[in-house]
């Protein structure tokens, strides 16, 4: 792969100019980066305390990973777990559609259905699912949307 990278950087040499980020950075302006603490919402804290509550301290096994990723999508937006639970849900149905064209046993696609129930536990903290449309749900979009809102305003490229 080294030569092949080298023999690559020949044959660009007439084009392709190769350097250092040096070179640029007294042409580029002063980068500022800010840290800023955006509070959940109400529904946001009761989904994030129900999961805590529910799933992430009852399990027998700990599986932080799963659970990091998950808490995640919850104080993202609520309408980003709906969402990654429906793809989860339907490659799911898909396999199963799959061991049923396969011929498998009917006892091992009873053992892998799991109650309804427990795929949507969220809607209850979003109106039934009345909210998982609305920006309010989560103060981290209505910051974003409004950063953006002043960032268009005063002409800037977005």
């Amino acid at each position: 792969m080294k030569a092949r990278t080298h023999i690559l950087h020949k044959v660009l040499e007439g084009c392709l100019q190769r350097q250092e980020a040096s070179v640029l950075y007294p042409y580029l302006p002063k980068k500022h980066e800010y840290t800023v603490f955006i509070p959940l919402t109400q529904c946001q804290w009761e989904m994030y305390n129900h999961y805590m509550d529910n799933y992430a301290k009852t399990q027998k096994q700990k599986q932080i990973l799963k659970d990091f990723h998950i808490l995640q999508k919850i104080w993202s937006h609520p309408q980003v777990l709906h969402n990654f639970q429906m793809k989860a849900r339907d490659k799911k149905d898909k396999i199963k559609a799959e061991k049923i064209e396969d011929d498998l046993a009917i006892a091992d696609q009873e053992a892998d259905i799991k109650p309804a129930e427990t795929e949507v536990w969220w809607l209850q903290y979003l109106g039934e699912g009345s909210m998982l449309d609305s920006l309010d749900s989560s103060n981290k979009f209505v910051a974003v949307f409004r950063i953006l809102h002043e960032c268009v305003a005063l002409g800037d490229k977005v």
